[in-house]
């Protein structure tokens, strides 16, 4: 349930939930022409205004004659399923009495193509306009040589391998509102100079004039890799067992800073 607007707020009369500061300039626009207005008396609407509004879906609640601009609702059931496999093997092989090689490969990946469930996900207002699709694979391989020294000592060498990666890209049911909002709006910083170029995501708005917030994180993305080199050397004498290892590790991060603001 979010509060959002009826048709009488989309042909900008913003009564505002007791809101009577409000308006927003537009930098894209003529001096004096604002994004939105808080009243009926203040005539004209930007474009961009018109295009930001157009992020809310129109309210489901039907007005009445006593009340004609209720506090509005807006109620869907989505069909949002998560796809998720996962793939495994593993082979042990002996390469002679006292050597066995163990090889090991898991590869796992889940999808949530838009619409996403509101507050399901991080960066998602859930409405459907503009919204993400998430993808996540990853994949961990491991390569062991054990040999065994006697009867009493065994030396492990292992090397294993870890990825993951998030891939959070924008979806909805106008997708290209975004663009069309900052075409009609330039951002004091050119969009030339953002991470995410002409793909930038909407302009954020908390919760403005106590309407539900606007915001998404797409595009966005996350890798990460991990390698690790270890070499045990474990040795039984008496009562009493010995183990001693190294460890090498090196990790690999790479992630967009914010979507919302690249």
């Amino acid at each position: 349930m979010k509060t959002l607007l009826t048709n009488c707020y989309y042909n900008s009369n913003f009564p505002g939930n007791g809101v009577t500061t409000f308006p927003v300039s537009d930098p894209g626009g003529p001096s004096g022409n604002i994004l939105t207005n808080i009243s009926s008396t203040v005539e004209g609407m930007s474009p961009a205004g018109k295009l930001i509004t157009s992020l809310y879906p129109p309210a489901n609640v039907t007005p009445t004659a006593t009340n004609p601009c209720p506090n509005p609702d807006w109620k869907q059931s989505l069909n949002s399923p998560t796809y998720w496999w996962q793939t495994n093997a593993k082979v042990d092989y002996a390469l002679n009495k006292s050597t066995t090689l163990m090889l090991k490969y898991t590869q796992e990946h889940w999808s949530q193509p838009s619409p996403s469930i509101p507050g399901g996900e991080w960066g998602d207002d859930g409405f459907p306009a503009v919204d993400s699709s998430w993808a996540q694979p990853s994949r961990i391989a491991v390569v062991k040589l054990s040999h065994t020294i006697g009867a009493t000592a065994v030396n492990d060498f292992a090397f294993s391998y870890s990825g993951n990666r998030i891939y959070i890209t924008t979806g909805g049911t106008d997708p290209g509102l975004a663009q069309q909002i900052y075409g009609a709006s330039i951002p004091n910083y050119p969009i030339s100079g953002k991470t995410a170029g002409d793909q930038l995501s909407p302009p954020v708005l908390w919760g403005p004039g106590g309407y539900s917030t606007l915001w998404n994180a797409a595009p966005w993305y996350n890798r990460m890799d991990r390698y690790t080199w270890t070499d045990d050397y474990s040795k039984v004498k008496g009562k009493h067992q010995f183990k001693f290892g190294v460890l090498l590790a090196h990790n690999v991060k790479d992630q967009a800073n914010n979507g919302d603001f690249n």
